[in-house]
């Protein structure tokens, strides 16, 4: 036999769109939302948030994240949710100043295996490319866009770390 589904309602806020603000409740089901209705309507749910005086935000994208270091994305991504984060991008590459080395789509493919087994978000990766990346860019580029990896970063600083580009290189 299965639970039964758990609702909850958040009331008296003022819901924020990509379109407008206004007062309204929203209503989840599932941990989906299953409605907005005018504020003040009459409909139950098994836990009421009361959101009064207070802006009720979709969830939040963070385009810029770092993964490196002590930080692992079971953690970074727990971290997140507690401030309404629901998806982050995080910033990849095979950076041994970051702790990671190795080829960049292997580097990016453990990330991509530790966020689909540990993160409790969503998650997008931006790819880091460095100055060991270069010479292998034409054909490892492809290989990470199929992945689904179509954004790119480039440093035009930190040489000492190998991971300044030249102009020609950009």
């Amino acid at each position: 036999m299965t639970a039964p589904i758990k609702t909850t309602a958040i009331k008296g806020g003022i819901v924020v769109s990509g379109r407008e603000m206004k007062r309204a409740d929203v209503f989840l089901s599932g941990g989906r939302i299953a409605g907005v209705e005018p504020g003040g309507s009459q409909r139950t749910a098994d836990t009421v948030i009361d959101a009064t005086g207070k802006f009720v935000l979709p969830g939040i994208i963070d385009a810029h994240i770092h993964p490196v270091y002590a930080d692992h994305i079971d953690t970074l991504s727990k971290a997140a949710a507690a401030e309404g984060i629901t998806t982050v991008i995080a910033y990849v590459g095979a950076v041994k100043a970051w702790g990671q080395s190795g080829d960049l789509v292997g580097a990016i493919q453990d990330f991509i295996v530790e966020a689909e087994n540990n993160s409790i978000i969503d998650f997008g990766v931006h790819c880091t490319l460095l100055k060991n990346d270069i010479d292998q860019a034409a054909t490892v580029i492809p290989q990470l866009v199929e992945k689904g990896i179509i954004s790119y970063k480039a440093f035009m600083a930190y040489a000492k770390r190998g991971m300044k580009l030249e102009d020609d290189e950009l």
